[in-house]
């Protein structure tokens, strides 16, 4: 028996296996030792992998990198441990972190789809069994009403969350009347009446699903447009649902958020108004791509504004 067997028999993944046994699973699972340096890349994000790292000595880091190349860490593996074992047996699943070497680390790569398949000349006996079942037919309609209930519990838990949690963050539809913001009078002096037609606007607060956004046309705009430009609750707000965000300060991706809103209510078209400065590149791709992902054909247009509140594209 070698010392390996012996090591690998302290860690989870060959729980209640003996020493004896992993020796045997070895063989079928073509492992690999690699030694690597501080700070050297394991497996880059987006790319495909077939391995299951087990870490051996050493901590790996695992690391997400935003748009702006700021620097998350998600998990740190230590000895004994596994990292990329959920992509490694999704093959058309790109990595979607980074694994970096925290320190020197000593790392064993099994490959993933021999730990996927039955060995029976090698692989422990009566470890897996199969059992064979009568199942109902498939009911279709059934499968409709269950999925409706579920979107019905989660649209009452996310209406309770709010009613408990912030008062401010409460979901509500405002309604508006008289003159619209550029109708302000100067010569009057009557103010500017504001055209916003719900509450929360911010993204993180927004709910993901709400009346107000059925058949709605929805304003994406970054945090300083509003600022920048002096028309905009007339030119931009006026008629819009309006959701509001700045990729640079908010600690998060909006992608998965603007996908579900977008996915699961009946936007009519998408407006994104960003600055001209790089970071509110960050809000557009984020829009672009829920839309993609949402796999809805939306019409949709990007106005940017300067700082000097003039708009440069549309």
């Amino acid at each position: 028996m070698d010392s390996l067997s012996l090591a690998l028999a302290e860690a989870p993944i060959f729980h209640s296996i003996s020493p004896e046994e992993i020796s045997s699973m070895l063989a079928c699972l073509s492992p690999r030792q690699k030694k690597f340096q501080k700070d050297e890349i394991i497996f880059p994000e987006g790319s495909p992998i077939a391995q299951i790292g087990l870490v051996l000595s050493g901590q790996v880091h695992i690391v997400k990198e935003d748009y702006w190349g700021r620097r998350t860490l998600m998990a740190s593996v230590g000895p004994g441990e596994c990292f990329g074992e959920a992509y490694a047996c999704l093959p058309d699943s790109p990595f979607p972190f980074t694994a970096t070497a925290a320190e020197h680390v000593s790392v064993l790569f099994l490959n993933a789809s021999r730990a996927l398949t039955i060995c029976s000349s090698a692989c422990p006996t009566g470890a897996i069994s199969f059992e064979e079942r009568e199942a109902a037919a498939f009911d279709e309609e059934a499968v409709k009403v269950h999925m409706e209930s579920r979107r019905r519990q989660e649209e009452s838990k996310q209406t309770k969350a709010s009613a408990c949690g912030c008062p401010g963050a409460a979901s509500r539809a405002i309604e508006r009347g008289g003159k619209a913001a550029g109708e302000s009078c100067r010569e009057t002096g009557i103010p500017a009446q504001s055209q916003l037609r719900q509450w929360p606007v911010q993204i993180q607060l927004a709910p993901v699903t709400a009346p107000y956004y059925q058949g709605a046309s929805l304003l994406i705009a970054a945090d300083c447009t509003a600022y920048a430009f002096g028309d905009f609750h007339n030119r931009f707000i006026r008629g819009r649902v309006t959701l509001i965000g700045c990729p640079k300060l908010d600690p998060v991706d909006y992608t998965e958020k603007l996908t579900e809103i977008i996915r699961r209510n009946e936007i009519k078209s998408v407006t994104i108004v960003r600055m001209e400065v790089p970071c509110c590149g960050g809000l557009e791709r984020a829009v672009k791509t829920a839309l993609q992902n949402s796999g809805k054909f939306l019409p949709w247009q990007v106005t940017v504004v300067s700082v000097n509140g003039e708009i440069l594209e549309q």
